[in-house]
Formats: structure tokens, sequence, C-alpha cells
């Protein structure tokens, strides 16, 4: 906490990070919202809170905040991932398969972590067709399943 100090949007948003891996969720949600207001365009920390929301089932509170992950950082492919994820769990499965689509086609030029990048990627393709499946768009599923075969990288673990 004595970070805060120093760096107060950077420390605010790692100690938000901190507190929901040890569930303390309530803390955690207040540090994340503290540190947006100290720097609005951390993508990251949008998208903890968005995780944090999505764990409590407030999906459209975590819609706001993966989209804003995405205004901040357009090539945040597990910020698709997890938007389509509450978009479906909103009943909104029109708009996460476009979502999730997008998701597919992110290039991660320039990302931090290409790994993680790609594993995002190709499980918004898994989602994506599992979505397909539910609906009955059988076809469908089975076209994005081969895509996702298609698109798998080397290190895809």
């Amino acid at each position: 906490r004595s970070a805060v100090q120093v760096n107060p949007p950077k420390a605010l948003g790692n100690l938000g990070s901190v507190l929901s891996s040890q569930g303390r969720y309530e803390e955690a949600q207040e540090a994340l919202i503290e540190a947006i207001k100290h720097r609005p365009n951390m993508a990251d920390v949008h998208f903890n809170l968005g995780i944090l929301y999505q764990n409590q089932q407030s999906h459209k509170a975590a819609v706001e905040c993966f989209r804003k992950a995405i205004q901040f950082r357009p090539n945040l492919a597990v910020a698709f991932l997890n938007l389509g994820a509450s978009l479906i769990a909103l009943g909104r499965c029109r708009e996460a398969a476009q979502i999730l689509k997008d998701g597919t086609q992110l290039h991660g030029t320039g990302v931090r972590d290409r790994a993680a990048h790609d594993n995002a990627r190709i499980s918004s393709y898994l989602q994506l067709g599992a979505l397909y499946a539910e609906q009955g768009k059988l076809q469908r599923a089975l076209a994005v399943y081969r895509e996702a075969l298609h698109a798998l990288p080397s290190t895809y673990y």
C-alpha cells in the first residue's frame, strides 16, 4: 500500500489485482475503480475490473469494462474473448458472435505476451464454435473449428 503514494494508478491497479486473487472482491473493486479515477486509460485495470464483475455474474458491468479495455488497447484479444462470454451470458448472442469473430482476427503486432495473445485468439474461435453448436448451427460451428485448426500457432498450449 505504500507504493500508492509514489504511483497511485499503477499501485492501485496492482493492489486491486492482489486483493481480487485473495477473494477480497469488495476491496479489489474499490482499488480498481480508484485506479481508473486516477488514470482512466489503463486497459489492464478496466479488464481486471471486468473479470471481477464477470466472476460475480455482473455481466452488464463486465461488458462496459471489457469495451473500455478494448477502446484503450484494441489488440487485447483476451478482452474480446471475455466480452463475448459476458454478452452470451446476457443473451446477446448475435453481438457476441461478432465480437468473437473480431477477436479471432487480431494480429497481435506489438503485444507484450504473444503466446497469451494467440491463446486468447484461439479461445475466441472455440467459444464462437460452441455458440454456433449450441444454436444448432452445426455447419457453421464445424467451419469455425476448422478455421481454429488452421490458425493454431506453434506456441499454442
